[in-house]
């Protein structure tokens, strides 16, 4: 239901903000990292989940919590796009960037580290790009104030060293 436009502040609970969007956000994650198991797919898995979390908490603190909702939820689609794709066998439909990382962590015998680094290249990189595109295009009331990025990154910041504790300890003990 995240087709509506941004600036269609009505279209679902995600662009009215309201905190049911986050929470299904990590409920599907949550699924998701559980069906992965110890698959070398679940490092990025977890470790976004986790940062997923961190926002939710903190969406309030945002100027505009319908805004920071819809992008979360979108940006999680198009990786869970594309994990859907690549597990039914639609590796076309897969962007390249998540195809090199996929294909690594099927692969095995690497790090979980690198699991994790090459899936956040892939929706850091490719990903939030495409987001971001299409929120400064549609609407205009996005005006990529620095506070904006400045906040987003302090959750980021006070999320980044727990999880990474946690995430050694459950894939790399």
């Amino acid at each position: 239901g995240l087709d509506a436009p941004f600036a269609d502040r009505e279209a679902t609970i995600c662009h009215r903000g309201q905190p049911e969007c986050l929470q299904a956000v990590v409920a599907e994650m949550e699924v998701r990292l559980t069906s992965l198991g110890c698959s070398n797919l679940a490092p990025f898995a977890f470790t976004y989940l986790e940062m997923t979390r961190g926002v939710a908490s903190e969406v309030n603190t945002f100027d505009d919590p319908a805004l920071i909702s819809v992008i979360d939820a979108r940006f999680a689609q198009l990786y869970f796009d594309a994990i859907d794709n690549w597990t039914a066998g639609r590796r076309d439909d897969v962007p390249a960037a998540w195809q090199f990382a996929f294909s690594a962590a099927e692969e095995g015998g690497q790090s979980a580290a690198l699991d994790l680094i090459l899936g956040m290249n892939a929706h850091i990189s490719r990903d939030l790009a495409y987001v971001v595109a299409e929120v400064v295009i549609t609407d205009p009331l996005f005006n990529g104030e620095p506070a904006f990025y400045r906040l987003v990154n302090a959750i980021i910041g006070a999320v980044h060293s727990p999880m990474l504790s946690r995430a050694a300890q459950r894939f790399a003990p």
